[in-house]
């Protein structure tokens, strides 16, 4: 009787631990809704966030997700345009309900605004520099470092090389207005003198504005993607015999192979000092499973998968409790080393050091 009464125990005891296993098992999943550019001219970047968000989710899957729960990642492409950004996200509302979503671009950003605010659900902007993307609005995050963030480091670059007359080359957005306006004062204030030129977005001859600058010490591009390679290319051609500068965040590893690109001074995060252990392992993770490297914004993707299945651990998942974690702030150690959401603020920080391009790396 003894024996068949431990026998009923250990039967029940089994039963139990299936049934607790079938319900971690079959627990609500994690919803992320992703909404980037898979096609135009970022596809690149937006395929290499693609790429480590995945590896990110299945890295945090295979340790058992959060709380039980599975992280779910669904990718529409945004083709960089508002509309069909917009028309995703209605899409994945009705038929997903993500926890959260994310974004790059500032365009797309600040299309999809107005929508998480009236449905109270977090987006998290990626390579998005619109001060007005995060400016007095609840429900909007930003893990991508604002221009004046850049400056400092500019700056320091510019009195290590001992510039006093510097041009700049800047796109003709947001970004590169505002660029021009913050070196400017910068420079200017230590007894520098800076020459502006314009680019246009679609321009594909900068020979004029560049035969305006060719005389100074240095000159500061503050452009991204084919406008960056392209002026690279004619400053070679044209013979430019200064200092080159560059912001570096939007840049894919292949441009620090680029002929064009060797010998310019950058801005950049530690993500690409092999020195540092904990970014040298996930590139070498990157690189096994993709064949190629992961540039700023894969990174970034990342982390911020990291990061937020880190923060919600034993808290409550739902998008009141995702913002309640954020609102309170954080100090996170990851792949860019601390990274710091202050208490009521929407802007994640963390830091920027001067860099050069040399055969093919960054040297810190």
């Amino acid at each position: 009787m003894k024996n068949q009464h431990m026998s009923r125990i250990t039967v029940a005891l089994i039963v139990a631990m299936l049934l607790a296993g079938a319900s971690a098992t079959f627990a609500a999943p994690i919803r992320i809704g992703v909404i980037i550019t898979l096609s135009g001219p970022t596809a690149a970047q937006g395929e290499s966030m693609r790429d480590a968000l995945l590896l990110a989710a299945e890295e945090v899957n295979k340790r058992g997700g959060v709380n039980d729960s599975k992280i779910e990642l669904t990718f529409e492409d945004s083709k960089l345009d508002p509309a069909v950004a917009t028309e995703a996200f209605n899409k994945m509302e009705s038929s997903k309900a993500p926890l959260f979503y994310i974004a790059n671009s500032s365009t797309i950003c600040l299309a999809l605004a107005p929508l998480v605010e009236e449905k109270r659900v977090i987006l998290m902007g990626i390579s998005t520099t619109s001060k007005a993307v995060t400016s007095a609005r609840g429900w909007t995050f930003r893990y991508w470092p604002l221009g004046q963030a850049y400056i400092p480091v500019l700056s320091r670059i510019l009195q290590n090389l001992k510039v006093k007359q510097i041009g700049m080359l800047y796109q003709n957005d947001e970004f590169g207005i505002d660029q021009q306006l913050l070196l400017s004062k910068e420079f200017e204030s230590t007894g520098g003198q800076i020459t502006s030129a314009m680019v246009e977005m679609t321009a594909k001859d900068f020979r004029p504005q560049i035969a305006k600058l060719k005389d100074r010490e240095a000159i500061y591009i503050a452009c991204s993607g084919t406008l960056l390679t392209g002026i690279l290319k004619q400053l070679k051609e044209e013979n430019y015999q200064g200092r080159i500068l560059s912001s570096g965040f939007s840049y894919q590893t292949s441009f620090f192979g680029l002929p064009e690109a060797q010998g310019v001074y950058l801005t950049a995060p530690v993500i690409y000092n092999p020195s540092y252990l904990y970014a040298r392992e996930l590139a070498g993770k990157f690189t096994a499973k993709y064949k190629k490297g992961i540039d700023t914004a894969g990174s970034i993707g990342y982390d911020l998968v990291k990061l937020l299945a880190s923060l919600l651990e034993d808290r409550e998942v739902s998008r009141q409790g995702l913002r309640n974690v954020l609102d309170a702030g954080f100090d996170y150690s990851g792949v860019f080393g601390s990274v710091k959401l202050k208490p009521g603020e929407h802007d994640l920080t963390f830091s920027i050091y001067p860099v050069q391009v040399v055969n093919g790396s960054l040297k810190y």
